[in-house]
C-alpha cells in the first residue's frame, strides 16, 4: 500500500470517481455529527495560527491501475462517511455563496464536485438510494427549480444538506471555506496484492465501530468476482426486510440463522462466528452462502415479521409472535427450510402443528414460571433430533423427553392449571391469552384492539370490595389481582376504575351487556369474591388447555418416549431379561442364528437389549425384534409397499399397535425361514442406509 499525506482540498480536485461500493453500508451520519464537523471547521478557519486540521484517514483502491491526474476510478475502502459528508457540506456552500459570488462558486462547483471532462460527471457515487439523493441536490444547485424530496430519497442525504443550509450563514462564508482547505488526512492507496477485507477489518477494530450487518455485507460481497449479480439477486432483499428496523433485530437474525446452522450456542462476537463457520461449510462458494443466507432471511420475515403469504401459516405465525419469544426461531427456521424442501415430508398441516405445539411449549412454560435458558438450550439440539421419516412424531417425542422434575419440560395439564390460578399476566402474555380465549369459540375473529385488560376485582380496594372481599381482603387481593381469572377484556376500563362488582355488572356497555364471551359468566353473577374467582380460573383453564394444548401421545410415541427414559435413567437390558429367550429354547435358537447374520451385513450394526424388544441399528433403527414363545416377531424399518417378499409373509401394522419403529411385521416360526427372513431384513437395512446417505 502507499501511504501518505493529503490536504483534503487536493485530493478532491482531481479527475477522479469515487465509487462506494455495494459491500459498504449507507450513509448513516446523524445530525450530532454534522455539527462536530461542522464546528470544527469553523474553528480551524477562524485560527490563523492553524495551518491544518487532521481528519483521519481515506482507505481506497484505483481500479485498473489507474493514475491519479487523469479521470481514475476509486472504490473507498473506508473513509465514505466524511467524504459524503463534506460533499454534502461543499454543495450547501455552492448553494449559498453563488448568491455573494455566482462565478466563484461555480469554480468551486466544477473543481470540488464534478469532473473537467464533456460529460461533467460527478466525483462521488454512493449506494443506490444515497446516489439519487445526491443527484437530485448537485442539479438543483444552479437550477432554478425548487429542490423537492420523496418517499425514494435517502432520509440522511437530505436531511443533512438541509441541516448544513441552516449552519452556513452569509458571515460564515469565508471562514467555512478557509477551515475547509485546511483540513487533511491520510491517504492509503492499497495495490493490487493488498487484501481489502483485513484491512477494513483492521480499521474497524480501532475506529468507530461497523455493525454485524455491515461487517457480513462487506465479508461476502467484496472479494467476490460477482459483487454486483450477488447484491442485486439476495442482498438488496436482505437489506429491504430489515432496512426500517434496529440493528438488534439484524444482530438477532443472524444469530438465530448460525445457531439453526450449528446447533451451539454463540459468543457476542457475532462476526467471529460468521466468518468461521462461512469458510468452514462454504469455502469459497459465496454465492451459495449468500443464496442460503437469503432464504432464511425470507423465512425469518414471513414468521417474525408478519409477511407470510399463506394464511394458516401466517395465523400461527403471528400468534406464536405474540408471547415475543425469540429463541424458538434458531430451531423454526430449520424446520421452515425443511418444509420448502421437495425431498422432506414435512406437510403444511404438521408444520402448523409444530408451530403450534411451540406456542403451547412457550406458553405454558411462562405460566409455571420455568427457565427461559433452559428452553433456549431445547430449541438448539431440538432439529438435529428430528428423524425426517416421522417429522411430526419425531418433534413431538424430543420435545416431551424430559421428566417432570426436569427444567426442560413440556409441563402437563396438572402443573399448568395450578399455576394458571396464581401465575400474574397482568401483561402482553396476559393480553395475548385473554385475546385468544375470545376468540376460541367464534367462527369469525373478533377484533379487541379497542379493548384494554380490566381487573374485575379493582387494583385499589375500597372499603365496599374490602367488605365483599371479607376479613381476608388483603391476601386474596395479593394473591389474585392479576391472575387468569380476575382479568378479562373491556372498552370501558376508565369508567369501571373502582366501581363495585354490581356497578360494573349493571352499567352502560357493563359486563351484563357485553357480547364478549370473557365477560358471559361475570353476567350471571351477583357478587365477586375468592370462591368466584377460582372458579373461573378452572372455566377459563378448560378452553386454556385445548388452545395451548399439550401433544397427542399415541402408543407409538409413548413407546418410543419409553426407550428415552429408559436410557436416561441408566437401565441396562440384557438377553437375559426375555424370558422367551432362555437358553435351549426354540427362540433362543432362532435368535442366535438371525442375530449373528444381522451382526455380519456391517461393522456398524449394534444390537440394543431394551425392556420389550431388541434394537438393530446403525445410525437408524432397521429392525426390531420381539421375542415370543413360538418364535420371533421382527418389525422391519422399510413400506410394505417397497419390500419385495415373494411368500407373502409380510404383514402391515401402520395403524395397529405394536412395539418397535418399524411398521412392517413378520413373523419367523421356522429355522428354515431363517435365509428368506434374513433377505427381508437387508432389504430394510438398504432402505435407512439410503435414507442416511440421502440426510448428509
Amino acid at each position: 500500500m502507499q501511504v501518505q499525506e493529503f490536504y483534503f482540498k487536493n485530493f478532491i480536485s482531481q479527475q477522479i470517481n469515487m465509487n462506494i461500493p455495494l459491500y459498504q453500508r449507507e450513509y448513516s451520519w446523524s445530525k450530532e455529527e454534522c455539527k462536530e464537523l461542522f464546528n470544527d471547521i469553523m474553528e480551524i478557519g477562524a485560527n490563523d495560527d492553524r495551518q491544518s486540521y487532521f481528519i483521519g484517514s481515506i482507505v481506497y483502491k484505483v481500479e485498473d491501475n489507474g493514475v491519479i491526474g487523469s479521470i481514475s476510478d476509486l472504490d473507498i475502502i473506508d473513509g465514505q462517511q466524511r467524504i459524503t459528508t463534506l460533499t454534502l457540506l461543499l454543495c450547501s456552500f455552492c448553494k449559498k455563496y453563488k448568491e455573494i459570488n455566482k462565478n466563484y462558486a461555480m469554480g468551486v462547483f466544477n473543481n470540488n464536485i464534478i469532473n473537467n471532462n464533456m460529460e461533467k460527471t460527478k466525483k462521488l457515487y454512493l449506494r443506490e438510494k444515497d446516489d439519487v439523493t445526491l443527484d437530485k441536490i448537485i442539479s438543483s444547485i444552479f437550477s432554478d427549480k425548487k429542490l423537492d424530496f420523496d418517499d425514494n430519497d435517502s432520509i440522511n442525504i437530505q436531511e443533512n444538506y438541509k441541516y448544513f443550509n441552516k449552519l452556513l450563514s452569509n458571515e460564515d462564508m469565508e471562514i467555512f471555506w478557509k477551515g475547509f482547505n485546511k483540513l487533511i488526512f491520510i491517504s492509503v492507496r492499497l495495490q493490487r496484492e493488498d487484501k481489502p477485507q483485513s484491512i477494513f477489518e483492521s480499521l474497524n477494530s480501532t475506529g468507530k465501530k461497523l455493525t454485524n450487518s455491515d461487517l457480513i455485507r462487506n465479508y461476502v460481497l467484496m472479494d467476490s468476482k460477482d459483487q454486483k449479480t450477488l447484491y442485486n439477486d439476495y442482498w438488496k432483499n436482505i437489506e429491504s426486510i430489515f432496512s426500517d428496523i434496529d440493528e438488534k433485530d439484524f444482530d438477532l437474525f443472524f444469530s438465530s440463522y448460525l445457531m439453526s446452522k450449528l446447533n451451539n450456542p454463540i459468543n457476542s462476537d457475532i462476526y467471529k462466528e460468521f466468518k468461521h463457520y462461512a469458510n468452514l461449510k462454504y469455502g469459497d462458494n459465496i454465492k451459495l452462502l449468500v443464496k442460503d443466507i437469503h432464504s432464511n432471511a425470507e423465512y425469518y420475515n414471513n414468521m417474525f415479521y408478519g409477511n407470510e403469504k399463506d394464511e394458516d401459516l401466517k395465523r400461527v405465525f403471528d400468534s406464536l409472535r405474540s408471547l415475543n419469544n425469540t429463541v424458538v426461531y434458531r430451531f423454526l427456521l430449520s424446520v421452515y427450510d425443511d418444509y420448502v424442501n421437495p425431498e422432506i415430508n414435512l406437510t403444511k398441516e404438521d408444520f402448523i402443528q409444530i408451530t403450534k405445539y411451540i406456542e403451547s411449549y412457550v406458553l405454558r412454560r411462562y405460566v409455571c414460571s420455568l427457565n427461559t435458558n433452559a428452553m433456549g438450550s431445547v430449541f438448539l439440539i431440538l432439529h438435529k433430533s428430528i428423524d425426517k421419516e416421522d417429522y411430526l412424531n419425531s418433534f413431538i417425542v424430543n420435545l416431551l423427553q424430559y421428566p417432570k422434575n426436569d427444567n426442560k419440560r413440556f409441563p402437563k395439564d396438572e402443573e399448568f392449571k395450578e399455576s394458571c390460578k396464581t401465575k400474574k399476566i397482568y401483561n402482553k402474555n396476559g393480553r395475548h391469552m385473554l385475546y385468544k380465549l375470545e376468540n376460541y369459540h367464534n367462527k369469525e375473529i373478533v377484533i379487541v384492539e379497542n379493548c384494554t385488560i380490566e381487573h374485575i376485582m379493582p387494583q385499589n380496594l375500597n372499603s365496599q370490595w374490602k367488605e365483599c372481599l371479607g376479613e381476608n381482603y388483603k391476601e386474596i387481593h395479593e394473591t389474585y389481582l392479576n391472575t387468569i381469572g380476575n382479568l378479562t377484556l373491556t372498552a370501558r376500563n376508565s369508567e369501571m376504575g373502582n366501581k363495585t362488582f354490581d356497578e360494573k355488572l349493571n352499567m352502560e356497555e357493563g359486563f351484563k351487556d357485553s357480547k364478549l364471551h370473557l365477560n358471559k359468566y361475570l353476567s350471571n353473577l351477583t357478587s365477586w369474591n375468592e370462591k368466584e374467582i377460582n372458579n373461573r380460573a378452572d372455566i377459563l383453564f378448560n378452553e386454556i388447555k385445548s388452545i395451548w394444548e399439550y401433544p397427542l401421545v399415541t402408543s407409538e410415541i409413548e413407546k418410543k418416549l419409553e426407550e428415552i427414559k429408559e436410557i436416561k435413567t441408566g437401565m441396562v437390558y440384557t438377553i437375559n431379561d426375555h424370558k422367551h429367550l432362555e437358553e435351549h429354547t426354540h427362540s433362543r435358537k432362532l435368535y442366535n442364528i438371525l442375530s449373528d447374520m444381522i451382526l455380519d451385513i456391517d461393522e456398524n450394526v449394534i444390537q440394543i437389549f431394551n425392556k420389550q424388544y431388541i434394537v438393530f441399528k446403525t445410525t437408524k433403527n432397521f429392525t426390531e425384534i420381539d421375542p415370543q414363545k413360538q418364535g420371533l416377531k421382527l418389525y422391519l424399518d422399510i413400506g410394505i409397499d417397497k419390500i419385495k417378499d415373494p411368500k407373502g409373509l409380510c404383514n402391515d401394522l401402520t395403524d395397529i399397535g405394536h412395539y418397535g419403529t418399524g411398521n412392517t411385521m413378520v413373523y419367523l416360526k421356522k429355522e428354515d425361514d431363517i435365509n428368506y427372513v434374513y433377505k427381508l431384513i437387508k432389504q430394510a437395512y438398504d432402505t435407512t442406509q439410503k435414507i442416511k446417505r440421502d440426510d448428509n
